[in-house]
């Protein structure tokens, strides 16, 4: 089952890659480009390190996910490998190196980067840049010249990488032939009833253009045709392009997620077709509620020392430096502001200094008005400890170090409750009882991590404002299926502490740590057994049955002398055999 989930998820992300790599409208990308950001050389190059964190987390709770679902070559490798096993005899054969061809690209790919022929390097390094009117790389593959190098023993996998080589050829004969339409909107985020310019750019003179269908938008005025030049640099060369636009000045009826049409235009003496555009039309200020917000200004701190909080608003008060009430009885002025107005969203801050003689508590409250009235925001406490500056800036909330100190005290209980269960000398002169290995002291770690995320990340949907909560409820979720994983089927079903004494049968879950449930020996029917393949090796599980259902499992992945309970359990129980691994059986034992 979880094999055609990984292929099916294969095919999803090779075709939604490999349809991204030909668009040149840009539709796809608006909706799937996320799919080439999270790949692994992107995200090191732009230095995403929460994608870099999700891949190898990934990696160490699901092994190769990432070359077998995520990385198109590295499914394209398989699709290679797999069409190469259909072939019975010879299926590997040995092919000499072809230095010529190799040494041929390097030098074919050298002259064309000296003599700068943009499109030819752009072909030979396997990349497309500067189309649909915006530069943007939509995916990030091995060069052609590292393909030529490597020793392709397998015929059937020289001919897919071939194949796989004429789709980049295709798409450059296509964008050749294409014109680099686009819509650029200045500025970016206007406001409801302010007038922006609204650009249809192309690459080539516009001879003629027809009037767009504005809609929820209201056109101003027609400001013509106009000529520029744009200068890029693209993988250290310079390109120097003509820009041709037809400009409109409009303004929106509406706020929230408005288009600017699309429109037909004779470029460069072929009609062409300018898509549609979304953008963002912000809510007029003066009609809606002030935004503000008091929070600590941990830059300024870090920097000046001492306790530094800002105000910011979205808007100026009527007071050009807003005060600022400590305990109701103290007055503090700001000592720096600041304001911005990028992409019509307009901000203010004002940041103030706390000086106290006493520690202890202190609340602060902003005093502030807005056309003549009073607007009131949440006060604010602080934990101050007189003249040496902030002990904290939050009650309710420990600190950073606090949580590290104590999960590691947490940790470290843990693991010596668990050492110290382990190593207990057994009741009975025969009983044998079962040794931990390594592996429940990383279990009972990562539990322990996994649960510390899941309430960070809880703590962050809960505290954020305005943004999209989604993707921090999707990862809370996979957070907590790992956390279910773990606690209900890794250390209450596999982590079991064993103790055979004659006919009876005593498990403790949880690492020797949980309650402990008595069996007879002779109740059970049989043992069976499966085999776990992993990166790490094969592990045999030993299961005792009782009534055709798995009562207790024995891990040789968790206990150092499986042999030894292997071979004391088969003396009252009658081995059946090796039954196949099913995972959804596995899943189903979770929550049993």
């Amino acid at each position: 089952m979880l094999r055609k989930i990984r292929i099916a998820a294969a095919a999803v992300f090779f075709t939604m890659i490999t349809l991204l790599f030909l668009d040149f409208t840009g539709t796809l990308h608006a909706w799937f480009g996320w799919m080439a950001r999270v790949q692994l050389l992107p995200a090191v190059l732009a230095v995403n390190v929460a994608v870099v964190a999700a891949l190898l987390v990934l990696t160490l709770l699901f092994g190769r996910v990432y070359c077998s679902v995520i990385c198109p070559l590295g499914v394209f490798q398989d699709v290679a490998s797999w069409a190469g096993g259909k072939r019975r005899k010879n299926r590997f054969t040995y092919s000499r190196a072809l230095p010529w061809l190799r040494y041929g690209m390097l030098a074919l790919f050298v002259a064309v980067m000296v003599a700068h022929i943009k499109p030819v390097a752009e072909l030979l390094a396997f990349r497309v840049d500067n189309v649909a009117g915006k530069r943007r790389e939509i995916a990030q593959f091995q060069p052609v010249i590292r393909i030529f190098g490597v020793q392709l023993r397998n015929p059937a996998m020289r001919k897919f990488y071939f194949l796989f080589m004429l789709l980049p050829a295709l798409s450059w004969s296509v964008a050749l032939r294409a014109q680099r339409l686009g819509i650029e909107v200045t500025p970016a985020c206007p406001t409801v009833f302010q007038e922006f310019e609204v650009a249809y750019t192309a690459d080539r003179e516009i001879e003629s253009i027809a009037p767009p269908r504005w809609g929820a938008l209201t056109l101003v005025r027609e400001l013509g045709r106009s000529h520029g030049s744009q200068l890029s640099v693209v993988n250290g060369v310079r390109t120097d392009s003509e820009l041709f636009s037809y400009r409109y000045r409009v303004r929106s009826r509406v706020s929230g997620e408005v288009f600017v049409p699309g429109t037909t235009a004779v470029v460069g003496g072929r009609e062409c077709r300018f898509e549609r555009k979304r953008i963002t039309v912000l809510p007029d200020s003066a009609h809606c509620e002030p935004q503000c917000r008091l929070e600590p200004d941990s830059a300024a701190m870090a920097a000046m020392g001492g306790c530094i909080v800002r105000l910011v608003c979205d808007r100026k008060p009527d007071k050009a430096d807003p005060v600022l009430m400590l305990d109701d009885t103290e007055t503090c002025t700001p000592f720096s502001t600041a304001y911005s107005g990028r992409n019509g969203r307009e901000e203010c801050i004002y940041r103030y200094r706390i000086d106290v003689d006493n520690s202890g508590k202190h609340i602060l409250t902003p005093q502030l008005s807005f056309g003549g009235k009073p607007f009131e925001v949440p006060s604010y406490v602080v934990w101050l400890k007189g003249e040496a500056g902030p002990e904290g800036t939050e009650p309710a909330t420990p600190g950073r170090r606090r949580i590290v100190y104590a999960f590691a005290g947490v940790l470290l209980f843990l693991w010596t409750a668990i050492f110290v269960r382990d190593h207990a000398p057994a009741a009975g002169r025969n009983a044998v009882v079962s040794r931990f290995s390594w592996q429940v002291y990383f279990v009972v770690a990562a539990a322990l991590l996994f649960i510390g995320f899941c309430g960070l990340l809880i703590c962050g949907a809960v505290r954020a404002e305005g943004a999209s909560r989604l993707p921090v409820y999707g990862v809370t979720l996979l957070m907590l299926f790992c956390v279910c994983w773990l606690v209900f089927g890794e250390l209450r079903r596999s982590a079991v502490r064993l103790r055979i004494d004659g006919d009876t049968l005593a498990v403790t879950s949880f690492a020797g740590l949980g309650f402990t449930r008595r069996y007879d020996l002779k109740s059970f029917d049989a043992i069976t057994s499966t085999i776990l393949l992993s990166r790490g090796g094969a592990y045999e599980y030993r299961y005792l049955m009782k009534a055709g259902r798995r009562v207790v499992r024995v891990s040789a992945f968790y206990l150092k002398n499986y042999d030894g309970l292997c071979e004391a359990l088969s003396e009252h129980c009658v081995y059946k055999g090796r039954r196949p691994m099913s995972f959804l059986l596995e899943m189903k034992e979770i929550f049993r």
